[in-house]
């Protein structure tokens, strides 16, 4: 089997929004990466690893220029490991998101690490639901669709992290209003729960997709006219969604296995490298 053959498939189908037909658009969704810079070598077939997704989306967007490349937060540890956070960091520099929607993981550092974050990817960082000063919706042209991107950061994931005091979330997830007249895709973006996704879905009937984080469900369900997709657990899948119109809206997912059988990326290599080196002399 080929290191890139996708392991699950689903196809969804939409009424169609206008009458132009356009070559299919690519988002690229990852979640839920929690600091592993490689796979714990555990497991029946071990699986995940920054290394492997940045190869593996970096040899995609060779083949499929147009492209939407998403993260729906916890990219980071869940405990304060400096040494592992900031080569993290340092391998998010070279990830090249269009759209980051921090989850509770990213505030795992502090004031001052979260800082360093969101002044070097301020125009990436996607928080719909709150009163600070971070764009509140995303536009993007992908292969002539416009594909608008909500954020939303549920208060409920911070049960073990504690929520910065400046940072002012809406309890109750609105959004603005969806203008479908103008084409393209509604993606929302919810670090939380399933729960929440299904809530949009039933509130906000534009909606096209919801990509959920922080909860570790891996799937794909369908709530009224929207598509739902949970990545899981600690980088082991990430989402492909190859969105088509040819007279009507037709979405694929494909859930891709993070395996040994893809290689890692020579760059993050380094960084893990020195990481390692870091940790032995502390």
């Amino acid at each position: 089997m080929s290191p890139l053959m996708p392991f699950v498939k689903y196809k969804f189908t939409f009424m169609p929004l206008f009458n132009a037909k356009a070559a299919p658009a690519y988002v690229i969704y990852t979640s839920n990466i929690n600091g592993f810079l490689q796979n714990c070598g555990c497991g029946v077939e071990p699986l995940g690893g920054i290394g492997r997704i940045k190869y593996f989306i970096d040899t995609f967007k060779a083949k499929h220029p147009h492209i939407l490349l998403i993260d729906g937060g916890d990219y980071f540890n869940s405990y304060p490991f400096p040494a592992l956070n900031d080569a993290m960091y340092k391998v998010l520099k070279m990830m090249n998101y269009d759209v980051l929607v921090p989850g509770d993981q990213e505030f795992v550092e502090g004031h001052q690490f979260f800082s360093k974050f969101s002044k070097f990817f301020g125009d990436k960082i996607l928080l719909t639901n709150t009163n600070s000063n971070f764009k509140k919706a995303i536009y993007n042209q992908i292969a002539g669709h416009q594909m608008v991107v909500y954020g939303l950061l549920s208060e409920k994931v911070f049960e073990f992290i504690g929520r910065p005091e400046d940072l002012m979330l809406v309890s109750q997830f609105s959004l603005p209003e969806l203008d479908k007249a103008a084409g393209g895709l509604n993606i929302v973006v919810i670090h939380g729960y399933l729960s929440d996704a299904r809530t949009i879905a039933k509130k906000y009937n534009d909606v096209d997709l919801i990509l959920i984080a922080h909860e570790q469900n891996r799937g794909v369900w369908k709530a009224n006219d929207a598509t739902i997709i949970g990545n899981g657990k600690d980088s082991e899948y990430i989402s492909i969604i190859k969105a088509d119109y040819d007279q009507q809206w037709e979405i694929d997912v494909d859930q891709i296995k993070i395996s040994e059988m893809i290689p890692e990326d020579k760059d993050v290599l380094k960084i893990i490298e020195n990481y390692t080196e870091q940790i032995k002399l502390n």
